[in-house]
């Protein structure tokens, strides 16, 4: 071999041996690139599986709220439906035995006691006007004599079922005592007492 190929094989060598170096530098850098820009894709990747999972389960949230809004609503209503049901029984069975102690034999002294208190609550004055149920038009003339006043029978068609209503038409004061109102403010009363909210 001569010097010129000893020289061309140690240059060659050289130009070797930096092209490994070279290469295994270029394979560290495109590694460490390709390392990053695989995190970078990852962590795009995880965000984005984040922002998902984070919308689902803002939905889930969502379906679940509505559910349990949707069912304290039913709810509230088969509860305030009840209530007006235990209401409506309680006043009615009252109703019942105010008309039945509207036809018994202390009816008619009660009723004369509570005439007697309206009048002297209306005041004096002439032209009283005493209404009775329709289905006290027996006690009329009693009330008349006793009172000297004048006794108008309401229609049918008007719920009373006992007591009075009573009108001074000189101090334009009108009193409703009848069962059917004192009944009514009683049910108006009980459920403000109670306060039956529905939370």
């Amino acid at each position: 071999m001569d010097k010129f190929d000893i020289k061309i094989g140690e240059f060659a060598s050289i130009i070797l041996d930096d092209v490994n170096k070279q290469s295994v530098e270029m394979n560290a850098l495109t590694t460490l690139e390709l390392e990053k820009e695989f995190e970078e894709t990852e962590l795009v990747f995880l965000q984005r599986a984040y922002s998902l999972i984070q919308d689902g389960l803002r939905k889930i949230n969502r379906e679940k709220s509505e559910i349990i809004s949707k069912n304290k609503m039913e709810n509230r209503i088969k509860l305030l439906n009840k209530r007006n049901e235990i209401v409506e029984h309680v006043f009615k069975d009252a109703e019942n035995a105010l008309k039945v102690f509207a036809k018994s034999d202390e009816y008619k002294e009660f009723l004369l006691k509570t005439i007697e208190k309206n009048i002297a609550a209306v005041g004096v004055g002439e032209g009283i006007i005493v209404y009775l149920a329709h289905t006290d038009s027996m006690y009329a003339d009693a009330v008349t004599k006793q009172f000297g006043v004048k006794v108008e029978l309401e229609s049918k068609t008007i719920k009373m079922f006992g007591g009075c209503k009573v009108y001074n038409p000189a101090r334009n004061i009108f009193l409703d005592d009848s069962f059917a109102r004192r009944l009514e403010t009683e049910r108006e009363g009980f459920l403000e007492k109670c306060n039956l909210a529905i939370e």
